[in-house]
């Protein structure tokens, strides 16, 4: 995880702090694990809102520039689909997890009402939605939004913190609320040494935006500083809160396929692009037989050996062909990448993503081919790859149907014949 510098001088009275740090790099507070059920201190010169969440907790919620926020952490135990998110309380289990889970901090859901849940950023961006209908986890660009409007990242952490010592320990450094978002001294639970850690002295929100494989964008507010952490990351099994923000319902009407800059393989043959949300997506499936080096891929067929298919439906490549560097500065997503892209189209994905859908990605139903060398389902129902294995010999596949809107998470054997979209690194 990026550290940031810290540096303290200690007089007799006096602490001085400067420079930025993440709170888990911050030696001086020591972690407190009592849980306090209390009243939230919300910001009585400004009006809020109300929202209901699929479980039927309901939130305060504020109007911040353009941006529309919850004023309280998300408390759900369900996904938006009514399915269960897994509450893992055992240190072990959770450091293992690759999967969604929740924890209440200390394992005590005393803390449901005023502090929300913890979750890891498996639950944050899973496709089923955690966060409720009309609502979505925030980008960090979208988070980057809402500091630039309270004057950027020195001075926001202030403005964005519940005033008072009753959430936070003192000196609660320039809490006012002014913006009414009201982040409270939450803690967190440890990714890493699985503790849970600073209640009232930090708390970070998960961003949607994926840093690497292992880890993804937080934004965190602080008790000792007035800033908003927004530059750093971390490990995606650690427990932090969520914050949702409100759909732009003028754009997701309007989803949001702008063509971008076309693409061509070692063959020469050329790709359309599509811009949708923050991603750059191949706007066809891939056809090539050679890397960009030009090593010939034995791997990648044709549906029933018959060329005439190529140009329309693409190759399909087994999961080791797959993950093969076809286009400089292109990759095979990982299925985090493609739950970015679902959670930025929101509901019927499946009708936004197939030819006609309004996201441009124009997904051809180009069937499959089985490891024996039998193909099926043309026009019926295709397989995308991802990157991300599931078992020793298979690995996680995204399904589209044509007769229905679905599109569905699986594992699929590795020596199966998929379809390959390429994302922009």
């Amino acid at each position: 995880m990026k550290k940031k510098v810290l540096s303290i001088l200690f007089f007799t009275i006096i602490i001085s702090i400067i420079g930025f740090v993440s709170c888990k790099e911050d030696p001086t507070v020591e972690p407190v694990t009592e849980s306090t059920e209390s009243v939230i201190v919300f910001n009585t010169n400004l009006s809020y809102g109300t929202m209901t969440d699929q479980d039927g907790n309901e939130y305060k919620t504020i109007t911040i520039g353009t941006q529309t926020w919850m004023a309280e952490n998300l408390k759900t135990t369900k996904y938006r689909n009514g399915e269960t998110i897994q509450n893992v309380t055992d240190n072990t289990q959770w450091l293992g997890l690759n999967t969604g889970a929740y924890c209440w901090f200390n394992n005590d859901p005393v803390d449901k009402e005023t502090y929300g849940a913890l979750y890891n950023w498996f639950a944050a961006t899973d496709s089923r939605n955690i966060a409720p209908t009309g609502w979505h986890i925030p980008s960090n660009d979208e988070w980057l939004t809402l500091i630039n409007y309270l004057g950027g990242e020195n001075i926001a952490g202030g403005k964005m913190k519940e005033t008072g010592s009753v959430h936070w320990t003192n000196p609660n450094e320039a809490a006012t609320n002014q913006s009414g978002f009201t982040a409270l001294g939450v803690g967190e639970r440890d990714g890493i040494d699985r503790d849970f850690q600073y209640r009232f002295t930090c708390c970070r929100f998960w961003s949607l935006t994926e840093y690497d494989n292992i880890n993804a964008w937080f934004n965190a507010v602080f008790n000792y500083a007035t800033y908003c952490n927004h530059s750093n990351y971390i490990e995606k099994q650690f427990g932090l809160s969520v914050r949702c923000i409100k759909d732009d319902t003028e754009t997701d009407s309007q989803i949001i396929g702008i063509p971008d800059t076309p693409i061509t393989d070692f063959e020469g043959n050329t790709y359309n692009t599509v811009k949708i949300g923050d991603q750059i997506w191949m706007a066809e499936n891939l056809k090539a037989k050679f890397t960009s080096d030009g090593t010939r891929v034995s791997e990648a067929y044709v549906y029933n050996d018959n060329e005439s298919y190529l140009d329309e439906y693409g190759c399909l490549y087994t999961w080791e062909a797959a993950k093969k560097s076809f286009i400089e500065g292109w990759h095979l997503p990982g299925e985090a990448e493609w739950n970015i892209l679902e959670n930025t189209l929101g509901s019927d994905v499946g009708a936004k993503l197939k030819v006609g859908g309004s996201s441009g990605f124009e997904a051809k139903i180009a069937g499959y081919r089985y490891p024996l060398g039998d193909y099926a389902d043309i026009n019926v129902w295709t397989v995308f790859w991802t990157s991300t294995a599931y078992t020793s010999d298979h690995s996680l596949v995204l399904n589209l149907f044509s007769d229905n809107n679905n599109f569905e998470h699986s594992g699929c054997e590795n020596l199966n014949g998929n379809s390959v979209r390429l994302i922009k690194d």
